[in-house]
């Protein structure tokens, strides 16, 4: 009987010890929460696509710019997903046009002559004459008194004329010229003949 009471004590501090164990083991085996993964970065937008070349006869126009390239798709759905990757760059400008071609003639046929009181052209084909003349009255058209005709010279259709007057020798006094015009030779290059349109000389 004496043993008695130690014992009941022995057993309640077991079981005490037993249930705390068990406690902490449980407390242990419980998971914890975690976030979820990351979304999956958006692909990269196409560049834009080049513009297109201009055209022209006098010189091209600028192509027009390609279009920007479209945005990077989203994120995936969980959180912490990062953002689409930006859209490619605007496509670059389209090379310009080439410029027509400026050739008048190839043969003196391919030119017609104009003439009167007050001008002497050689035209193009397609080339618009000068203003008809106030003056109807002269014995001799522009193009009969320095004696010329029309020419193909380097794809341009210009005069029969000689503007060079380094072979001048006669003591005539040069022309005086209206703007645009300038002082031509005769046919052997030594005296002048007149005037003619800066733009008519071949040389």
């Amino acid at each position: 009987m004496k043993f008695t009471f130690p014992l009941i004590l022995l057993g309640l501090t077991s079981s005490l010890v037993s249930i705390t164990a068990c406690s902490t083991s449980s407390d242990s085996e419980v998971p914890s929460e975690t976030g979820g993964t990351g979304g999956t970065a958006g692909s990269a937008g196409m560049a834009g696509s080049a513009g297109m070349a201009g055209t022209g006869t006098t010189g091209g126009s600028a192509g027009m710019a390609g279009a920007a390239g479209t945005s990077g798709g989203a994120g995936g759905a969980n959180s912490g997903g990062t953002a689409g990757s930006t859209g490619g760059g605007a496509g670059s400008a389209g090379d310009a046009g080439s410029a027509g071609s400026s050739q008048q003639c190839t043969l003196a046929s391919d030119c017609t002559l104009f003439s009167d009181c007050c001008s002497c052209v050689s035209l193009a084909s397609g080339e618009a004459a000068p203003e008809p003349c106030p003056d109807t009255s002269c014995d001799l058209k522009q193009c009969e008194e320095i004696e010329a005709s029309t020419q193909c010279v380097k794809s341009t259709c210009v005069l029969t004329i000689n503007c060079d007057l380094s072979s001048i020798t006669c003591k005539m006094a040069e022309p005086d010229c209206d703007d645009g015009y300038v002082p031509i030779t005769n046919t052997a290059g030594d005296c002048y003949a007149g005037c003619a349109l800066k733009s008519e000389c071949p040389n």
